[in-house]
């Protein structure tokens, strides 16, 4: 779809949470009031009744420009690229729905986007004074850490984080891409794409804590996913 300038997509992801993404809209408008933000809710079609409620009732009474789609592809990643084909944006901001990413950053991420209006502008939790995790566990940083760099030697790259889904694009580095994953993989392969295509990735420190609301449907089977897609990449021309 045609992307409007100076709008700004936001696609937020919703399976179960309610507050968190009321918390979340308030503070992306109240921190950036003079933004034109069309926010787009991405709905599972096993979203719980009180978060498909809450998504209905921020179109209908709070949100002047929203749109509530129900993902017509599965996983995270489907209803990222459902959300990507009707964003109208010339720029396209990922975020979560549960406060794991700080929607307190995006006013950072925005401004920097306006410094670099042709690069995209992603977070990092490993990279940065104000950077980090509380309550992650050991074992799984220490995996965490080992795949990122693992990334970086593979595409020769001084990226830090490629697996933290919150992001803010120009809509051109996401348009028009056939995506090959559909589940927690697409984080990664959504940054990898438009660095083979040659964008710019800008990386701002970000705090990492866990969510305050509901559940993730993150599954360790979906490691596998993450190998794979990342080879196929860089093999591709």
């Amino acid at each position: 779809m045609r992307s409007r300038k100076d709008v700004i997509s936001v696609l937020v992801p919703v399976m179960n949470e309610v507050e968190s993404l009321r918390k979340t809209v308030d503070i992306i408008r109240a921190d950036s009031p003079k933004v034109d933000f069309e926010f787009i809710i991405m709905l599972s079609p096993h979203s719980s009744e009180p978060a498909v409620a809450n998504a209905m009732s921020l179109q209908r009474n709070e949100l002047r420009n929203c749109s509530v789609i129900v993902q017509k592809y599965p996983g995270l990643g489907g209803a990222y690229a459902h959300a990507i084909e009707v964003a109208r944006g010339n720029y396209i901001l990922m975020i979560a729905s549960d406060l794991e990413t700080d929607p307190n950053l995006v006013k950072n991420m925005i401004a920097k986007s306006r410094e670099f209006p042709d690069a995209i502008i992603t977070t990092t939790r490993w990279k940065g004074d104000s950077a980090g995790f509380a309550s992650y566990g050991k074992t799984k940083k220490i995996l965490n850490y080992v795949f990122q760099k693992w990334i970086s030697l593979l595409y020769r790259t001084e990226l830090t984080d490629y697996t933290f889904g919150f992001r803010l694009y120009p809509n051109q580095a996401l348009s028009e891409t056939k995506w090959q994953t559909t589940n927690f993989a697409f984080l990664l392969e959504s940054i990898l794409v438009p660095i083979r295509r040659g964008f710019r990735a800008i990386e701002i420190p970000h705090y990492w804590r866990p969510r305050e609301e509901g559940r993730s449907n993150n599954q360790v089977r979906f490691l596998i996913d993450y190998f794979k897609i990342a080879i196929k990449i860089r093999k591709s021309k």
